[in-house]
């Protein structure tokens, strides 16, 4: 294990003892307390809470748990690279598996490359939003009810007689808005606020900067759930990278229940899901405009009995390869991640 500015470098499926200290910096027993909150809250399976220790598991990224940072790293032949080496495999792999290094400019690639797991996410995003500024934020049609001074939209006779009954100029209305107080900003707005909260100094300073261009918009409960109902359409189709990269900091960022300095961020993948990702996603850039086409994981029936159900065979990656002289002969190689 090694100490790397204000972070701590661990391989997946190694240990973390209380009391363990690189270079000065200690896994102490509040960090320790947070994790297990955290892990018996959430049920995330990032890692595995024993008696003075941690283990973590087959997920790879980062675990912001107070003013300790822990970055679980793919596991390697140690011979082959070292840590510093496989940190930046590591960013490289959710770079193309997140599919948004196309969208950042040359400088924020650069700046990217400098930074933990965690500051590159923080920066992918803050860029994803940053972008949305300058394009502009969206606008949407919205209900909303409060006391007019004239008479627009429908009044509301029960409110008005509750409300306004000693204002008689007054109306109690619902009327349709058009303006920037939507979900998809709501989003961003926190997703913001939370990186303003947990991210280093520079980091803080950016977010706080763009939070100023993000109206204050109608509280609304941040679960999978309102992620799941939100629907795309071609005013908003550009936000999805933005809000995933959101969904991800905002579904597994976890405050301290006691008010405390020991707030939770974990942003984890399942590495066999990220290799599988990764290796697509390479794929896919490498067949680009060469008349290759690459399926993931696409299920087709290969044997059939007389009497009953057909099987399917769902292999990992499809390759369809066309040939330019005859258009009608297709190739098709299958493989698995």
């Amino acid at each position: 294990m090694t100490r790397q500015a204000d972070k701590i470098l661990v391989y997946e499926w190694s240990w973390l003892t209380l009391g363990q200290e690189v270079q000065g910096l200690q896994f102490k027993k509040k960090h320790l307390d947070a994790l297990a909150r955290y892990e018996q809250a959430n049920q995330t399976g990032f890692f595995q809470v024993f008696f003075n220790k941690v283990r973590f598991n087959e997920h790879v990224g980062v675990i912001k748990v107070g003013d300790l940072t822990i970055e679980v790293l793919p596991k390697t032949d140690k011979h082959q690279l070292n840590k510093s080496e496989w940190q930046q495999v590591l960013l490289d792999m959710l770079l193309i598996s997140l599919q948004v290094e196309a969208k950042t400019t040359t400088q924020a690639n650069i700046l990217i490359r400098q930074h933990s797991v965690l500051e590159t996410y923080f920066q992918l995003f803050l860029s994803e939003a940053e972008r949305l500024i300058h394009q502009g934020l969206i606008k949407k049609y919205r209900t909303n009810t409060s006391n007019q001074s004239a008479l627009k939209g429908k009044l509301l006779v029960h409110q008005q007689i509750t409300k306004n009954a000693v204002h008689a100029e007054r109306f109690y209305v619902a009327h349709t808005v058009y303006d920037q107080d939507n979900v998809f900003n709501f989003i961003l707005r926190a997703g913001l606020e939370c990186v303003a909260k947990v991210g280093s100094d520079a980091v803080r300073r950016n977010a706080e900067a763009l939070l100023l261009f993000f109206p204050e918009s109608k509280s609304r409960v941040i679960n999978e759930k309102l992620f799941r109902t939100l629907a795309y359409e071609r005013k908003t189709e550009s936000y999805k990278g933005a809000i995933e990269l959101a969904r991800i900091i905002l579904l597994n960022y976890h405050p301290d229940i006691k008010g405390g300095p020991n707030d939770i961020l974990a942003i984890m993948f399942d590495m066999n899901k990220l290799w599988e990702s990764f290796i697509y996603w390479s794929l896919v850039r490498a067949a680009s405009g060469k008349g290759v086409k690459v399926l993931a994981q696409p299920s087709k029936a290969f044997w059939k009995p007389n009497n009953g159900y057909s099987r399917p065979l769902k292999p990992d990656l499809v390759i369809e390869l066309s040939d330019d002289k005859k258009s009608s002969d297709r190739y098709q190689v299958e493989v698995s991640v």
